[in-house]
């Protein structure tokens, strides 16, 4: 179930009254965009590290050319 479902259950459970089934939906809702939110932070830092790798790397290979020169 994706999260527009998910909040349209809960806004559904609301209007029925069904308060402990509105706050199991909301728990999931929020549980779901931490999830996703935590995913996409990580996939960030793993692709500025691998960055930073491939600088460096090609630092140290220039200055290895240069001093042979």
């Amino acid at each position: 179930m994706d999260t527009t479902e998910i909040i349209n259950k809960m806004i559904d459970d609301i209007i029925d009254g069904n308060n402990t089934d509105a706050k199991d939906g909301f728990e999931s809702a929020l549980s779901s965009k931490l999830t996703d939110a935590l995913d996409a932070r990580k996939i960030e830092i793993a692709q500025s590290l691998y960055n930073q790798e491939v600088e460096v790397e090609e630092e140290e290979e220039d200055e290895v050319i240069q001093s042979e020169e």
